[in-house]
């Protein structure tokens, strides 16, 4: 009867609909909290996988911001299908920007923003490093982040964007080639908790906050307790991209949902 019952968990886990990257945003739907920001200083990372609908306007994955004018650190796709990390306190932009079409459409895509210090910003692609920015410029410390947008809905995500498999990550330490390597793994689609739990390594014990997909308020994965709360209404897109099952041990829910195709 164990068996049967246990058989009858995984096939309910494979099946739900709940695991999935989520798609919807607008001005009035996205993901965000003010009181459990996940990293608040330099040298930081935020890494997320996504899914082009059209080059569109500029838009947020996942950003930093203490307010409409002053953002601390974003990752963010660009018109003509670029890919960025930047920081802005208004009217100055610090950018580092990939040249055109760096970002595929209608596929999972990788992205991670390597936010070093207040005049050292990169962007990776697919596990590679792009371009890099040495403009200076020194925003407010952050007081919010979001998932879809920056500053309570601007710029969002176009609605039928998706996003799945975010996660922040503190950089005290972590030289070049540590930062490449940490890129490279996630865009291979090892999971975050995995890539936390090694031994000894520049990157042990840095994972400051992750979240996969819900229909309701995101669960920080990491552990930290950084949990997001959802504005509005978001729906799953039907596809994720292809993660690494959590080694030796965890939730069903985190074991089971991981090997979807990446479509």
């Amino acid at each position: 009867m164990r068996i049967v019952a246990l058989l009858s968990l995984v096939l309910s886990l494979v099946a739900s609909p709940l695991h999935a990257g989520l798609t919807g945003w607008s001005a009035s739907n996205y993901l965000t909290t003010t009181a459990n920001v996940p990293i608040t200083a330099y040298p930081l990372l935020i890494s997320a996988w996504y899914r082009n609908s059209n080059p569109g306007t500029d838009r947020h994955i996942a950003a930093l911001d203490s307010s409409s004018t002053n953002i601390y650190a974003t990752v963010s796709p660009s018109p003509s299908n670029r890919n960025q990390a930047y920081s802005w306190v208004s009217p100055t932009l610090a950018v580092a920007q990939t040249i055109q079409n760096n970002v595929p459409t209608g596929t999972w895509f990788h992205a991670m923003g390597a936010f070093v210090s207040t005049a050292d910003r990169q962007i990776y692609s697919a596990g590679v490093l792009m371009v890099q920015s040495v403009t200076s410029l020194s925003p407010a410390t952050p007081t919010r982040f979001s998932v879809g947008s920056y500053a309570a809905g601007s710029q969002p995500l176009a609605a039928a964007d998706g996003v799945a498999e975010v996660s922040m990550w503190d950089g005290t330490g972590m030289v070049g080639t540590d930062r490449d390597n940490l890129a490279a793994k996630l865009a291979a689609g090892q999971n975050p908790i995995n890539i936390n739990a090694e031994s000894s390594q520049p990157w042990t014990g840095k994972l400051r906050g992750y979240y996969i997909d819900s229909t309701n308020a995101i669960t920080d994965l990491s552990g930290n307790g950084k949990d997001l709360t959802q504005i509005g209404s978001l729906t799953n897109l039907g596809s994720h991209p292809t993660i690494d099952a959590v080694s030796g041990g965890g939730g069903p829910t985190q074991n089971f949902f991981r090997r979807r195709n990446a479509s």
